[in-house]
């Protein structure tokens, strides 16, 4: 008891008595010792299992195996000389505003222009010296009024500087004062206070630059800032240009091109990790939280170091091997996808535009002649009216081939061909991943063409290959493949690419009997043509989704899985960790328009 308070004695409190039965209480005597107590806690927690993750996608073992990859295949490359060189159409979206229709819906919006002109800026800071930063004109589509801008950023490969005096690139977010219209030679013109200098269009480059050198000695006489724009450098392969340019929801950036693993990792990791520095991020989230990409596409770019270096001029076999492995093998279409696929998407299969396709492929695979010169417009004359979409339109295919060798003009012979089915990764390795298994391909069908026939899937296309069971396995034979020409790819290196793509929504044990679910693909459709602002639309079908339910351990006699009272049917999937095959399903739940409730429909 606490003397003073009559009361229990608390914590600091001397105790007259302390006993458990007050019958029984005697006072506390003798002297107080010296009290001391330790406490001691340790927890200790330990991961049994982790799936690969986006924001850490590989380990350093694994990183460290890839980079040897890519440095023994610079080493094939050069000694069986493929002059091959890699770009590409990265997309990026802001990190502070996800929400807003210039990042999901419009192509144009005034927080675009700023952070475009910022990225172009630190992107030419970090890969160019001397560069010519230019504001041209970029495209014009219909139903809208004017051509949407395009950033440019200019340097020549020898290093000379084309624009010295960074400081007179005016900043697209301040306000100089010009207000007077400036009369002279050239089409000089303020606007929003800035100085807006017209470049003309030239016959050569040499003639470009030293109207640019006039222009700057100009800038530097005056201490003026200005904004280059008009016509940019006629083309010549002795510049780089990479560009920034708006769409839909996006800002692309058209990189320049590298010939080596190592500068490919520079280029990649730098893009992103600059992008990151402007505010612009890789990912969005869809509305019931699920992580997906831009939206707007990671395009590949294969070529040369000019157009008469370009493998694919030199070698068309190698365009064939390309189109015939990935019509063999769907994985490589579905797997870094986009969620917009199928017949009407912006990048279909050659197999999804028309029934009679494969039969005319064919036809133009047995004019391709093998490993011999041959003229450089044959591969456009062959495939240009094959590799299309159902409309007929060239650019919108899963191998566009309009700056492959076109004689429509001197900008579409640039021996380039584009891969369009590649969804922006949000992580800067899982992009380089992708590049690695297409060099690898590369260098595999120039020393092996590939000359397997033509798969008629049918129905299959987006069915089974929807599924991402099926997908899997499909990439284990192309990683197999790989790994028997001499090449040592892994099929964990793309796991990351799995769970991105097709990410788990749960799993459930119960007594021996395992259930997955994992998201699926569906194609979207376009519907029928309405009135729109600016023109006719077509809106795009997705009010479908497609789960796949994967099942391990059943017994048909025994269980049924169902849903509302419909028995899903099972097809086995004969894996071989397991000797009892588990099965799967795919499923569509799909909104009933009138009623509003929600119904599914076993595929």
């Amino acid at each position: 008891m606490d003397p003073t308070s009559g009361l229990l004695a608390g914590e600091g409190h001397i105790p007259l008595a302390a006993t458990p039965d007050p019958q029984s209480a005697a006072p506390i005597s003798g002297l107080v010792g010296e009290s001391k107590c330790e406490f001691n806690f340790d927890m200790k927690v330990t991961r049994i299992h982790e799936s690969p993750r986006v924001t850490k996608p590989y380990t350093e073992e694994q990183w460290a195996e890839i980079e040897e990859l890519g440095h023994q295949l610079d080493t094939d490359l050069g000694r069986h000389d493929v002059r091959l060189t890699m770009g590409g159409e990265p997309t990026f979206v802001s990190i502070d505003d996800r929400d807003g229709a210039e990042w999901n819906t419009i192509a144009l919006g005034p927080m675009k222009r700023r952070l475009a002109d910022d990225l172009i800026k630190r992107l030419k800071r970090r890969f160019t010296t001397g560069a010519l930063l230019h504001q041209g004109q970029g495209k014009l589509y219909p139903g809208e009024s004017l051509p949407r801008w395009s950033f440019g950023c200019y340097w020549r490969k020898d290093g000379q500087a084309i624009w010295e005096g960074a400081s007179l690139f005016a900043d697209e977010a301040k306000d100089y004062g010009f207000a007077t219209i400036v009369r002279t030679a050239l089409c000089v013109e303020p606007r929003h206070g800035r100085l807006h200098v017209f470049m003309p269009p030239t016959a050569t480059l040499e003639d470009y630059l030293d109207c640019i050198a006039a222009v700057e000695d100009t800038a530097v006489a005056l201490e003026t800032p200005v904004i280059i724009e008009g016509y940019p450098p006629p083309f010549d392969p002795r510049l780089n240009v990479l560009k920034v340019t708006p769409d839909p929801g996006v800002i692309e950036v058209n990189m320049h091109p590298t010939a080596s693993w190592d500068e490919m990792v520079r280029q990649t990791e730098g893009l992103y990790e600059e992008a990151r520095l402007a505010r612009l991020g890789t990912e969005k989230f869809m509305l019931d939280g699920r992580h997906t990409g831009t939206g707007g596409g990671n395009h590949i770019v294969l070529g040369g170091p000019t157009p008469a270096d370009s493998p694919l001029l030199l070698r068309p076999d190698l365009l064939r091997s390309l189109v015939t492995y990935w019509q063999n093998h769907p994985s490589l279409s579905f797997l870094f996808s986009s969620l917009f696929i199928g017949p009407t998407s912006q990048s279909p299969r050659i197999d999804e535009a028309r029934n009679d396709s494969l039969y005319e492929l064919g036809v133009a695979f047995r004019q391709v002649p093998e490993r011999a010169g041959c003229p450089p417009w044959l591969a456009d004359r062959l495939f240009r009216n094959l590799l299309i979409d159902a409309t007929g339109n060239t650019h919108r295919a899963e191998f566009c081939i309009d700056k492959l060798y076109s004689p429509d003009s001197s900008s579409g012979r640039l021996g380039l061909l584009e891969l369009r089915a590649f969804e922006m990764p949000p992580h800067a390795r899982m992009s380089l991943a992708q590049q690695l298994l297409l060099r690898t391909l590369i260098a595999k069908f120039w020393q092996q063409p590939y000359k397997r026939d033509l798969v008629r899937w049918g129905t299959d296309i987006h069915d089974r290959w929807m599924l991402p069971h099926f997908v899997w396995s499909d990439l284990e034979e192309v990683i197999e493949d790989v790994h028997a020409s001499g090449y040592p790819m892994k099929l964990d290196w793309f796991q990351p690419h799995l769970e991105f793509r097709f990410p788990q929504i749960g799993d459930l044990e119960v007594k021996n009997i395992g259930l997955e679910i994992r998201q699926a693909l569906e194609p979207w459709h376009v519907l029928g043509e309405e009135p729109g602002p600016g023109g006719t639309v077509r809106y795009v079908d997705s009010s479908l989704e497609r789960v796949q339910v994967k099942a391990r351990g059943l017994t048909d006699s025994r269980h049924v899985i169902s849903v509302d009272g419909v028995a899903l049917p099972l097809h086995p999937t004969l894996s071989r960790a397991s000797p009892e095959p588990p099965r799967s399903t795919s499923v569509s739940p799909t909104e009933v328009l009138r009623g509003g409730s929600v119904g599914a429909t076993a595929v």
